[in-house]
């Protein structure tokens, strides 16, 4: 609506709001056995990227991005084979560096090599991944003020940069509790809601 957000890294919600509602509807064709079903989604997504890019509210500004997702979802399910994989994810990335650069495409790349063929993964970045939600949700109220106290109050350059460090370590730490008072237990009270099975129309 081009309001303010309360907090300026909840726009990626709203994108990845779009990107639930995309999937509910879509699904069915992503893991569809026909390819060129598949093949026909793949290529709708990647140009809207292109025609609808004005648009970066919305989720065609990123399909790019959900576009690599999807193809390894694909994969990793052998819903497609690893040469439709490769093309489609080589294109993709090219779709990525066109659209915005290089760094991102870096980004992303690392990711899905990461994600492919990193089977261990260290304590501390496991434990990083799980408190991620969290510090992606208050880095900015707590992190953010703490640097923007330290630009109006220390002078000295030197220990503002200090101070980036120290905002990181207390993120650290707020996000960690943030986790296990508000988030994981949240996460199981939504785990423990149970669904019936809609109960079949019979006809007389």
């Amino acid at each position: 609506t081009g309001g303010k957000w309360l907090n300026p890294v909840y726009w990626s919600l709203a994108i990845e709001f779009q990107y639930y509602l995309l999937i509910a509807v879509v699904f069915g064709v992503i893991v569809s056995p026909n390819r060129y079903l598949r093949l026909s989604f793949f290529v709708l997504f990647s140009v809207s990227s292109l025609l609808l890019a004005p648009y970066d509210r919305a989720i065609f500004t990123y399909a790019p991005f959900f576009i690599l997702g999807i193809l390894l979802f694909q994969w990793v399910c052998g819903i497609t084979s690893k040469t439709e994989f490769l093309i489609l994810t080589l294109m993709t990335v090219g779709l990525v560096f066109f659209r915005h650069g290089w760094e991102l495409t870096f980004i992303v790349v690392a990711a899905l090599l990461v994600i492919v063929y990193v089977d261990k993964v260290p304590a501390f970045l496991r434990w990083m991944g799980l408190i991620s939600y969290s510090l992606y949700l208050i880095h900015v109220p707590i992190g953010g003020r703490i640097i923007n106290i330290a630009e109006v109050k220390v002078h000295s350059v030197f220990l503002r940069e200090c101070i980036v460090f120290v905002s990181f370590a207390v993120c650290l730490i707020a996000a960690a509790m943030f986790y296990k008072f508000i988030e994981r237990p949240c996460k199981r009270i939504s785990g423990a809601i149970r669904y019936e099975p809609p109960t079949p129309v019979t006809h007389g």
